[in-house]
């Protein structure tokens, strides 16, 4: 087909020309911000490829063409081969952009202290499931007969203390205040979480500065 050599001039032209013309620019935001910038190279990316997988792969003709819709087809083959030069540009600055970030959260610590607000938060789940047991509501195991002799009793051994048993009546194994400590540290847990929240913050105002070239800047409208 005659049209092939012509679109693959236009498309080398096309990358030519905008090359040429391409500069780096330095730009210096806030951490916060550059984390914005990331997301907005990615979804973009997303949506372009989205745009030119189907112009490229999924454009059909039904019955016979003119000249002018020929012509059509071919400036929507271009304009969709530029969005997937716009993908490949978009990936090229969330690669920048990430490395200058991992780099400088490296540089933080920010790695370190997010491993350990996991940490402190996968203990602060298992502490809670203790914290949360209502010894106050339960009547001694001193009291445990009294206690039964208030509600029916199915038959069944003589004592029970798998969580998952509901008849019969809960009994407090220790005095009311015993697990005072689990409630200490769970405590001390979520100040500790809210002191590396805030420090992170105070990590991701910082201004950090990336160079990116001008074309894909202006993909997020940076330039």
């Amino acid at each position: 087909m005659a049209l092939g050599p012509h679109v693959h001039i236009q498309l080398v032209n096309l990358f030519s020309f905008k090359g040429a013309f391409m500069q780096n620019i330095k730009f210096t935001f806030s951490l916060s911000r550059w984390h914005h910038v990331a997301t907005r190279l990615r979804s973009l990316a997303q949506k372009l490829t989205d745009e030119a997988q189907s112009a490229l792969g999924n454009t059909r003709v039904t019955s016979p063409i003119d000249d002018e819709q020929t012509s059509a087809l071919t400036e929507e083959g271009l304009k969709a081969l530029d969005k997937a030069r716009q993908v490949v540009l978009a990936h090229e600055g969330l690669a920048v952009v990430r490395s200058a970030l991992a780099q400088k959260n490296a540089e933080m610590g920010v790695a370190d202290k997010l491993a350990l607000v996991e940490t402190l938060r996968q203990e602060k789940t298992q502490l809670l499931r203790l914290a949360g047991i209502n010894l106050i509501t339960m009547p001694s195991v001193q009291k445990a007969n009294e206690a039964l002799l208030q509600k029916p009793v199915n038959e069944q051994p003589a004592w029970r203390a798998r969580g998952e048993d509901v008849s019969g009546v809960a009994v407090r194994l220790v005095p009311i205040g015993s697990l005072e400590f689990v409630h200490e540290r769970v405590r001390v847990i979520e100040l500790d979480i809210q002191e590396l929240t805030d420090e992170m913050s105070d990590i991701n105002k910082g201004s950090l500065s990336i160079e990116l070239s001008s074309e894909i800047a202006q993909l997020v409208n940076l330039a």
